[in-house]
């Protein structure tokens, strides 16, 4: 099941961000360190949001296997970003990213966004094989990240427009 988490749903933000910065710590800008010290108006913050959207994947118990966001570009409304991608290892190659990649990109078709782009760390080739099965190419753009110079490549999907109906 895909939920958008939504201000109340704090707590539950937190544990499985803080669950996947433990599991990937190399794979994010952030780190588990700075988003553990987090209090509760920081995620608030986050979920209160209206230029982004928060989903998680639950198994039918209601735990957490898997995480995005996406996010409007604050220099363009045209663009999104989808971002804090994570799915618990146990859960990974059984299309849970999947899932999750297709709500953002719903989410984004929604919010009127021509193009949804993302980071992927260089090297992450399962990450980026989940990405091009969606649709998303590399731009050519990459970057190195200040706190640990890993290399970020930059990835794009267009969605192809749709002929209008014939009346």
């Amino acid at each position: 099941q895909i939920h958008r988490l939504t201000v109340g749903d704090e707590q539950a933000l937190r544990e499985i961000r803080l669950r996947s910065l433990q599991n990937e710590p190399n794979a994010y800008g952030s780190t588990y360190e700075r988003e553990y010290a987090f209090v509760e108006t920081d995620w608030r913050g986050r979920l209160a949001r209206t230029d982004a959207a928060t989903f998680v994947c639950q198994q039918d118990d209601g735990v957490a296997i898997g995480l995005v966001t996406g996010m409007i570009d604050e220099s363009a409304a045209i663009v999104a970003w989808l971002t804090a991608m994570w799915v618990d290892p146990e859960w990974r190659r059984k299309g849970v990213a999947g899932l999750l990649i297709d709500e953002v990109i719903a989410w984004s078709r929604v919010q009127n966004c021509t193009t949804l782009r993302l980071h992927v760390t260089d090297g992450n080739d399962r990450a980026e094989r989940a990405y091009e099965k969606h649709g998303f190419r590399r731009t050519g753009l990459n970057f190195r990240r200040d706190r640990d110079h890993v290399i970020e490549i930059e990835m794009e999907y267009v969605p192809t427009a749709t002929p209008e109906p014939l009346m």
